[in-house]
């Protein structure tokens, strides 16, 4: 349930959002290259979880007799670590080199991926944080059990734990919100840019029969905050 069920749910969330916020979308569709701000990204979120899990390993409050070794939390938390950053990664491998026009006539390539790409990297980057914070809850549930920490202490940080979880979920269904809204908004408005772009070509003083064919010039994506 510790693996699977975070897992479940970060699918779950994401189809969720797709099948809200997505209907406009193909799945092939092209997106552009992802964001690596990890500062303002789940993963950053993740490492604070991690520490605050690997702290309270740490401090000796768990009970001897804790339902599963100490280790076994330990090890989820190592693997979660590890699924945040395999899940930006199944993104990357699955871009594709797309010749692109941007402030030059000439076209040069882009790495783009799909919208299943960052569907599945979201799923798995949902996976890896929602999981932390149930390990998290199991750890305070060893605690409780063993009376190592008073109850009120407990209380305050099942609270915040619980407020921080909800919060995540929000700012996640946002997020893909946000990113699938923006990839249609530009797919609607391709034709205007096109238009723009050619008359940026048309400044540069350049002979009509240099520039390539409105309908020719294919506008960059661009980058998408990483999850």
């Amino acid at each position: 349930m510790t693996v699977f069920a975070p897992l479940a749910a970060g699918f779950a969330l994401v189809g969720v959002s797709w099948l809200r916020d997505g209907s406009g979308t193909s799945r092939s569709d092209r997106l552009g290259p992802p964001n690596w701000n990890f500062a303002a990204s789940f993963a950053s979120t993740l490492t604070v979880f991690g520490s605050l899990l690997g702290t309270i390993l740490s401090a000796n409050v768990l009970p001897n007799g804790t339902l599963v070794p100490a280790s076994t939390y330990t090890g989820l938390n190592l693997m979660f670590g590890v699924i945040v950053i395999v899940g930006p990664l199944i993104y990357t491998a699955t871009q594709t080199t797309v010749q692109v026009h941007r402030g030059s006539p000439v076209a040069e390539p882009q790495y783009q991926g799909t919208v299943w790409g960052f569907l599945v990297a979201t799923a798995l980057t949902l996976w890896a944080v929602i999981g932390e914070l149930i390990t998290i809850g199991l750890v305070l549930n060893e605690i409780r059990r063993g009376g190592s920490l008073p109850a009120v202490a407990l209380g305050v940080m099942a609270t915040l734990l619980a407020i921080s979880a909800v919060s995540l979920l929000i700012l996640a269904d946002r997020r893909i919100a946000a990113i699938l809204d923006s990839h249609q908004a530009q797919s609607r408005t391709k034709h205007t840019r096109q238009l723009a772009l050619y008359a940026q070509y048309q400044s540069l003083g350049m002979p009509a029969e240099a520039l390539p064919a409105t309908e020719e010039i294919n506008p960059s994506r661009p980058s998408w905050p990483l999850l």
